[in-house]
């Protein structure tokens, strides 16, 4: 295991031969042109493989451009490509060209928000501890949501736009003036629950109250005041489906 003194050294030791790799201004011989385009074209085509939308919407030849500039301010830590990549939502935003399509950078958010729960190992429910609401008083009880869970919340139409070019054919071409229209017409925040079910990371949109709900959880309120907070919720409901979907690990009490 290394030290986060070795990882910040092995970083920069990594960022320096990216930038060697990649620097115009120097004279490159022909072994090392083919080093530096093997790495770009793996690193391109590892983006295009976490990022398929985003392929889809900007193209390959603008996604091999952004994985040299990931490449050049972000070189991958390790020798796995899945772990590389993920802050290309922010070199999104940085990128002019890029800034008449807002809704890039939270395509790339909750594409890379979608490989990492897909990568990310099933969470065990402790069903023993669903006794803890007949047992207790509820205002000691608290909710844990499963780490294999992650919400995401946008301004755009944001599973729509991925569901339209998700299972798109490379032969079909997408109505981008319906899509335009889509997102110019929406209104108010999008909120998406992003979880694993049979090793598969799977999208499902949220309602204003069932996203509050989930923050409130996550902020650590007991269930008495999650109650009092959304007396609408059908808590027995939503705790049958997040059973079933494994979207919590366990209820724990606490002590005043």
């Amino acid at each position: 295991m290394l030290t986060d003194l070795e990882r910040k050294a092995l970083q920069n030791r990594q960022r320096q031969l990216v930038n060697n790799l990649f620097d115009q201004r120097k004279p490159a011989a022909n072994g090392l042109m083919v080093y530096r385009n093997s790495l770009l074209m793996n690193a391109a085509r590892a983006l295009s493989l976490t990022y398929p939308v985003m392929t889809q919407l900007i193209g390959e030849q603008a996604m091999t451009i952004l994985a040299r500039e990931l490449l050049l301010n972000h070189p991958p830590h390790s020798g796995d490509w899945a772990e590389w990549g993920g802050e290309l939502s922010d070199l999104v935003r940085q990128t002019q060209a890029l800034a008449e399509m807002g809704f890039l950078q939270d395509v790339a958010r909750l594409e890379w928000v979608l490989h990492q729960v897909g990568r990310a190992s099933p969470a065990p429910i402790d069903v023993t501890t669903l006794q803890h609401l007949e047992q207790i008083p509820l205002n000691r009880v608290r909710i844990h949501v499963s780490p294999a869970i992650a919400r995401i919340s946008s301004d755009y139409p944001l599973e729509a736009i991925w569901r339209a070019h998700r299972h798109l054919a490379h032969s079909e071409s997408l109505d981008h003036r319906g899509l335009a229209e889509a997102v110019a017409d929406h209104q108010g925040e999008s909120h998406l629950l992003i979880y694993q079910q049979s090793a598969v990371p799977r999208i499902r949109p949220l309602s204003a109250l069932e996203n509050q709900w989930f923050i409130d959880i996550q902020r650590g309120l007991s269930v008495a005041e999650l109650l009092d907070r959304h007396p609408q919720m059908d808590f027995a409901q939503w705790l049958s489906d997040a059973i079933a979907h494994r979207l919590i690990t366990h209820l724990s009490k606490h002590f005043f």
